[in-house]
């Protein structure tokens, strides 16, 4: 196997999704929940944990349940929010980002 000769280990890669998620999930760039990452506390396989709102095409549309979690990490944008959705968690993540904008003035 070519990969493996130039000690690229592919061999537990099954798709070219799963080969870009790998280098998404952790790019500082853009926060995104996919489906298949989620998982309750504890779980072996779960990246992040469950969607509070749902998913489209795989990715979580957060809901407010989601904020908590989403603020702990150090993305520079959160994908997707949808105001049918959840309008409760826009409306809170924009008072945050404004409070917190608002106290770095003073």
């Amino acid at each position: 196997n070519m990969a493996d000769s130039i000690g690229v280990g592919c061999h537990c890669i099954f798709s070219c999704d799963e080969f870009l998620h790998s280098f998404h999930m952790h790019a500082i760039a853009r926060l995104v929940k996919w489906h298949g990452h989620e998982g309750s506390l504890g779980s072996v396989h779960a990246v992040y944990p469950e969607c509070h709102g749902n998913h489209v095409r795989s990715i979580c549309v957060y809901g407010a349940g989601d904020l908590k979690w989403m603020l702990k990490q150090h993305h520079l944008f959160a994908n997707k929010f949808d105001m049918d959705t959840d309008p409760i968690a826009i409306y809170c993540l924009e008072k945050y980002l404004r409070q917190k904008a608002l106290a770095e003035l003073y």
